[in-house]
């Protein structure tokens, strides 16, 4: 967990152009606070994941999906992100968190995913948060609950070495990421899900994508344009070209025989841009 944490809060300080690419390939100052912060907050950060976990949010447990989002509202307002509760009782679902961090103006924007919701409801079985040498489990400790303690770990490191300042960063927490449903009451069309068994007992891994972009029918890009090795057109890189990666890494572990084994869950969502007004929920 230490080192993911402090992988992701490299890689995020970099990409919103937080750090100081332009100097020679070694650690500066402020990548070795954040992964001394890290590192340091392990203890913390397992903690939360507990809470997270123990408090159970099946799809279906409204109060329950509702209470996680509110304990990471919490948290990311500690590190100065806006937060917006939008609740959707007409979907059957809880709601969504939409957290938003203003940082340098022109400066790259970072879009971060995740849901709290799992697949054990409010009467399955598998409810508590159990550590089992350095590992542990229980429900959504690694999907999503997990990845949501990773990206607080992360600008958390980011806050202390100073780099979260200047980043301009949003994050999406859905609560309905089981399974696709039509969400015509938002203005929306829906969610995809995509499961794939393979063999038991192995890790579990989340894909997470979106197939809308802030380009509508009105708009005058409209096409998928090659410029020699390059290319552009609405979507092309977010999500478009994302998804048509993941296809691609897919089909090659298909062709090596590796897919098989894999347990995996793809969540395509079609309302990746929640700057629109949405009067309707």
């Amino acid at each position: 967990v230490r080192r993911v944490i402090a992988t992701l809060a490299l890689a995020l300080a970099a990409s919103a152009g937080a750090a100081d690419t332009a100097r020679p390939p070694r650690l500066s100052p402020a990548e070795m606070r954040m992964i001394a912060t890290a590192d340091a907050e392990y203890d913390r950060s397992i903690a939360l994941l507990e809470r997270l976990v123990n408090q159970n949010s099946g799809t279906m447990n409204l109060p329950g999906v509702a209470k996680v989002g509110e304990m990471m509202a919490t948290e990311l307002r500690a590190l100065s992100f806006a937060v917006t509760w939008k609740p959707l009782p007409q979907t059957g679902r809880a709601g969504h968190l939409i957290a938003t961090h203003a940082g340098k103006p022109g400066t790259k924007r970072l879009l971060l995913i995740g849901h709290f919701d799992t697949v054990f409801e409010a009467d399955s079985p598998f409810q508590r948060f159990v550590r089992n040498g350095d590992g542990a489990s229980g429900p959504g400790a690694g999907d999503d609950k997990g990845g949501m303690v990773v990206m607080l770990g992360a600008l958390r490191a980011m806050q202390a070495a100073g780099t979260l300042k200047r980043a301009n960063i949003e994050i999406v927490l859905t609560g309905d990421a089981v399974p696709w449903k039509p969400l015509p009451q938002t203005g929306r069309a829906g969610h995809l899900i995509a499961t794939h068994a393979g063999k038991p007992g192995t890790k579990r891994l989340l894909l997470i994508g979106h197939f809308d972009t802030v380009f509508e029918a009105d708009s005058p890009f409209q096409r998928f344009v090659r410029n020699g090795d390059g290319a552009s057109g609405p979507g092309a890189g977010d999500d478009k070209g994302g998804m048509v990666v993941m296809l691609g890494a897919l089909r090659a572990m298909q062709a090596a025989g590796t897919l098989k084994r894999a347990n995996i869950e793809i969540v395509l969502t079609g309302d990746a841009v929640p700057w629109k007004p949405l009067p309707q929920t």
